[in-house]
């Protein structure tokens, strides 16, 4: 395994890693996984900016370790990653997009 293709696995780890911390913050089972509802920018965070990077980093790492080949499959998650990161940067995200539980807070304040 060259050092490349290794280092293209360490960063989909590290997006894969982030993508579970972000499922089970929407899950919300608890009070410190919805610790981001109550937070100023939490929601720009959980929703869209944390989710969008690490759809970045996952792709990101695939091609590197896959190479060329893995381009066309990838760039599907690479255009997600980026709209999600955009979109939570920019305070741009839907009102649908999000856990129920998140969606449901919001109708009732």
């Amino acid at each position: 395994m060259t050092s490349t293709r290794s280092d293209g696995l360490l960063v989909a780890l590290a997006g894969a890693g982030l993508l579970a911390l972000t499922a089970w913050a929407w899950a919300g089972r608890s009070a410190r996984a919805r610790w981001w509802a109550g937070r100023t920018f939490g929601p720009q965070l959980a929703l869209g900016v944390a989710p969008g990077l690490g759809l970045l980093l996952v792709g990101a790492g695939v091609l590197t370790a896959g190479g060329a080949p893995a381009a066309l499959p990838v760039a599907p998650l690479l255009l997600a990653g980026a709209v999600l990161e955009l979109a939570g940067i920019f305070a741009l995200l839907p009102g649908w997009w999000g856990p129920r539980w998140y969606r449901q807070r919001r109708r009732g304040r």
